[in-house]
């Protein structure tokens, strides 16, 4: 009958599609398994492995080297890097306090510690040790041959005990040895310090003209901006009223200029016209301070003969002197007094009102 066959059909297609819903999870369960092995192996290979940190010297710079190849003797000192280098686990390296043995041909010159501490995960850490070493435990009889030679060999050899802990779950004994062969060339470390000294006098020289060099800073006006001009040259007199920038310019030096309270004056021909304050501050090193100021002048004061000829000239010509006292901080161990003088020229245009130049000494 029709619908018994409708019935298998739908069995049939039913069974098909949970087979092909279990070999999908299959293939799914096949491709994680895959991939996690993958994951684990990479782990295993890469993150999980500990390696052996490395325990070694790092540069060395000789600050005195004494020998007689007569004696035969010498006596050193220098400054070098003892580096742990943990760049190759992903996990930190806690290691015990131990110590360097400076050698020659197995006999001890010197013996600096180490002090206990930890390398974090794929770094390094360099500490700096001061080392001073004579020869008196020295007794070979290839010693004075070595100094004549110009070449002095040693040896530093040392012994870092420790644990390497990976993901905060694994820690792993591991000990990090050194054996490092230090060759010193006289020739060479001759000309080393040589080289150093004139370096040395080179910067100092270069530091003592420009960073330690003070100079003074400069004290001017800045921008005018006139709000008001009246003047009549009949009666003589004027009436102005403006803003003007005050700038401190200490650009040219590398540490700070302090300096006190102090004040501007506003003059025609000698004669006072007006005094504004200027509040004590600082400008930073390589810097200016600008600050601004508003200036009221009145001709009141003025009694000079010609000043009604400049007025009908067209052109009014003022000034403005002050001093500021001060001291320039360099690097923060030396002060140097230094004193600001403005003396600037204002000559003011009296057909437009305005200000037609400024001219600061």
């Amino acid at each position: 009958m029709a619908w018994k066959t409708s019935d298998a059909e739908s069995l049939r297609s039913s069974d098909e599609q949970k087979r092909k819903k279990k070999i999908k999870l299959a293939i799914y369960i096949t491709i994680f398994v895959v991939f996690q092995i993958i994951v684990i192996t990479t782990m295993s290979l890469t993150v999980m492995k500990v390696k052996t940190p490395r325990f070694r010297l790092g540069s060395i710079n000789v600050e005195s080297f004494v020998s007689d190849s007569a004696a035969p003797s010498f006596d050193t000192k220098f400054t070098t890097q003892i580096k742990i280098k943990n760049s190759a686990n992903w996990g930190s390296y806690k290691f015990n306090a131990a110590n360097i043995t400076f050698q020659h041909q197995g006999a001890t010159l010197a013996v600096i510690d180490i002090a206990k501490g930890k390398a974090g995960w794929l770094s390094t850490i360099k500490r700096t040790a001061e080392v001073s070493l004579k020869s008196s435990a020295i007794n070979g009889s290839n010693f004075g041959s070595e100094l004549s030679s110009g070449v002095l060999t040693l040896n530093s050899v040392g012994r870092l005990n420790g644990k390497v802990a990976i993901m905060f779950i694994m820690k792993k004994k591991k000990a990090a040895n050194m054996n490092c062969t230090i060759a010193l060339d006289k020739i060479k470390l001759a000309i080393y310090i040589t080289i150093f000294v004139v370096f040395q006098i080179i910067v100092i020289t270069t530091m003592s003209l420009t960073v330690m060099k003070v100079k003074t800073p400069r004290f001017r006006l800045g921008n005018i901006n006139v709000e008001s001009f009246v003047s009549d040259s009949a009666a003589p007199s004027f009436d102005t009223k403006f803003t003007t920038q005050i700038k401190i310019k200490n650009s040219a030096n590398w540490g700070s200029y302090k300096f006190n309270a102090a004040n501007i004056t506003f003059q025609h021909q000698g004669a006072t016209l007006a005094v504004i304050d200027i509040a004590k501050g600082k400008a930073g090193w390589l810097s200016t301070i600008k600050r601004t100021a508003e200036v009221s002048l009145k001709s009141s004061a003025i009694n000079g003969s010609n000043f009604g000829s400049e007025l009908s000239n067209g052109v009014l010509t003022l000034n403005s002197v002050g001093r500021l006292n001060g001291k320039v901080a360099i690097m923060f161990i030396m002060k140097k007094k230094k004193a600001a003088n403005m003396n600037c020229t204002i000559a003011f245009d009296v057909a437009v009102k305005n200000v037609k130049s400024l001219h600061c000494k």
